[in-house]
């Protein structure tokens, strides 16, 4: 697996995750939030590396061909909207700080 598939890989699976992970400790939605919004920042930098220089990528996940399994494909449009999405991203888990409270996970109502 190479660096860009593995981030095309994290880029779907870390809001998955952090979605999770929100319901077994709702208190720290402030510090998931900025860390799903930095793994996903992060996963950028390789994709658009990859499309740049060689052009769309593939990849199908557990090895099955698309009608079989999910394939997953990264091209120009979607690095550009996968940035628009984690810019976004970040305006969200700004604007949505003030609705943690400190330790408690409930906010203003």
């Amino acid at each position: 697996m190479t660096p860009a598939s593995l981030a095309l890989a994290l880029v779907v699976l870390a809001p998955l995750v952090a979605a999770a992970v929100s319901f077994v400790f709702p208190a720290g939605g402030r510090r998931l939030g900025w860390l799903t919004a930095a793994i996903i920042a992060g996963a950028l930098v390789p994709l658009v590396r990859h499309v740049l220089a060689f052009g769309p990528l593939r990849h199908e996940v557990g090895g099955w061909p698309a009608p079989l399994g999910i394939g997953l494909r990264a091209d120009g449009m979607a690095v550009v909207l996968l940035g628009v999405g984690a810019v976004v991203g970040v305006g969200v888990t700004l604007y949505a700080g003030r609705d943690f409270a400190a330790g408690t996970g409930e906010g203003r109502h």
